[in-house]
């Protein structure tokens, strides 16, 4: 039997999470021979299984796909509306298990499948779900987080294996998500109350967690509420590392987003789905809050959907703290008192190192004309004739020279300039850039052009070109440029 080789690649389609729940999901593979020749312009068939549990677990659904690729032996379908062999597609219950994806493949579009691989599923399938699961909801909410988590260095764990996304805003980075844990950072509970509705007005000093609203199921989203004793104890209800943000802190952040006034429609989730309307919020950082509500001190759970109260560890008086608040029907981030026994979240901010934090890098689409957010280096620029903006390849000197579709000799793009001229000079290596006389369509895939250090959304299509795509246009005037690498020749 001819060996089979097969590159894979899912299209995680997730900018539209919150939108229509779809009933399938974009799958494309490279289908090579053994020896690396592309198996192109010809019709293959593909079985598709989905594995419940593990790599070797059960079937819960088979499909069989006949689908030609193209001239560069790229395949294209949607799992989920091929033909059904075993179960249905449409009942799967995505957030209820992890799932699998097996590949099979016959070159010659028959049904001697051979097995070309197995991986998990890690995104789609819970979007999938996300209308009615809880859980769903909550990996969207990390997916939505994700490039900024990547910046800020990563998710954090907390002592309960809570994992959280994080980012990064100005020299800050925060979790992206309300603290979950019931233990401080040295493993000793914190404190609840049985019901969770009893009153705590005679206590003088109450260290109390409970879950937003009472209910449990409202953690994966909404996290837990703290009294401001348990969030300021010595043992660190935040993970090793991480600390509950002072006041100051907390300005410094609302400084960063333009002021109280409209700071607060900067950092929350967008969207009805958890905020009631209107909610006019952008979300523009990834700081992405939640209206979880509050618990009073008389143990009344509410506004869930309306606001969202968080504790900075600044005491005001002997019985009154610091706050911030956030409501659904404006942009302001309110800074407050309360009553320290009152339950609210938790944001955890990250320890700075000698009083700055120096990892990470900052990533923001709000940006200037002609400047950049993103990850920023110097390099010697030999040819620059286009300006701000121009693409940029590296010539053998070690020079970087204005990119050129024309020729594999001038391409692939690597860089963006930063400054005119030549000489060593600021380059964008990945980030966000912003040109106001580009005018792109919102949303389409940029190109390098065939004139040299210009920058396209027409794919090149003669021969001898070279097709690389280096991003994406956020809207008319601005780009986030993450190169790939690999160059396509026409021929």
């Amino acid at each position: 039997m001819k060996r089979i080789a097969i590159s894979l690649l899912f299209l995680l389609l997730v900018c539209n999470m919150f939108a229509q729940v779809p009933q399938s999901f974009k799958y494309q593979s490279v289908v090579r021979a053994a020896d690396g020749t592309l198996i192109a312009s010809q019709t293959v068939a593909f079985r598709i299984s989905i594995l419940q549990g593990s790599s070797s677990g059960p079937q819960v659904y088979v499909e069989t796909f006949s689908v030609p690729t193209n001239q560069f032996g790229l395949a294209t379908f949607n799992i989920g509306q091929g033909t059904p062999v075993i179960g249905n597609f449409t009942t799967i219950n995505w957030s209820s298990d992890s799932y699998w994806v097996k590949v099979e493949i016959d070159p010659l579009n028959g049904d001697a499948f051979t097995d070309v691989g197995t991986s998990q599923l890690l995104s789609v399938p819970y979007s999938m779900h996300s209308g009615t699961s809880n859980k769903a909801t909550e990996l969207e909410l990390k997916l939505q987080n994700l490039p900024s988590t990547v910046v800020a260095g990563g998710m954090i764990t907390d002592i309960d294996g809570n994992s959280y996304s994080t980012v990064k805003i100005g020299t800050q980075v925060w979790m992206a998500e309300n603290l979950k844990t019931t233990r401080y950072s040295n493993g000793e509970l914190i404190g609840t109350t049985t019901p969770a509705t009893l009153d705590i007005s005679a206590e003088s000093t109450p260290k109390y967690q409970w879950a937003a609203g009472g209910n449990e199921a409202n953690v994966p989203i909404y996290g837990r509420l703290y009294t401001w004793y348990a969030a300021t104890d010595s043992r660190n209800v935040c993970p090793t590392g991480w600390h509950v943000p002072t006041d100051a802190e907390m300005s410094t952040l609302a400084t960063y987003a333009g002021g109280n006034s409209v700071a607060g429609g900067k950092i929350k989730a967008t969207g009805t789905r958890l905020w009631v309307a209107p909610n006019p919020a952008t979300n523009d950082y990834g700081f992405t809050a939640v209206p979880a509500g509050n618990r009073s001190i008389a143990g009344v759970f509410g506004n869930v959907g309306l606001t969202c109260q968080i504790w900075n560890s600044t005491s005001y008086s002997e019985s009154i703290a610091y706050n911030r608040g956030l409501d659904n029907s404006t942009t302001n981030w309110y800074s407050g008192t309360a009553n320290k026994k009152m339950g609210f979240n938790i944001r955890c901010i990250k320890d700075p190192t000698d009083g700055t934090y120096q990892g990470g890098i900052t990533l923001s689409t709000s940006i200037s004309n002609l400047n950049a957010s993103g990850i920023v280096a110097s390099g010697t620029i030999g040819v620059n004739t286009t300006g701000i903006g121009a693409a940029l390849y590296l010539a053998p000197d070690g020079n970087y020279m204005e990119a050129n579709a024309g020729s594999s000799s001038t391409m692939p793009c690597v860089a963006l300039a930063l400054e005119t001229g030549t000489g060593n000079k600021k380059l964008l290596l990945h980030g966000y850039i912003r040109n106001d006389n580009w005018t792109f369509t919102p949303g389409g895939l940029v190109y390098v052009s065939s004139t040299a250090g210009n920058l396209t959304q027409t794919k090149p299509a003669s021969t001898g070109q070279q097709v690389q795509i280096i991003g994406y246009a956020v809207n008319s005037n601005t780009l986030f440029f993450n190169p790939n690498l690999m160059l396509i020749e026409l021929k």
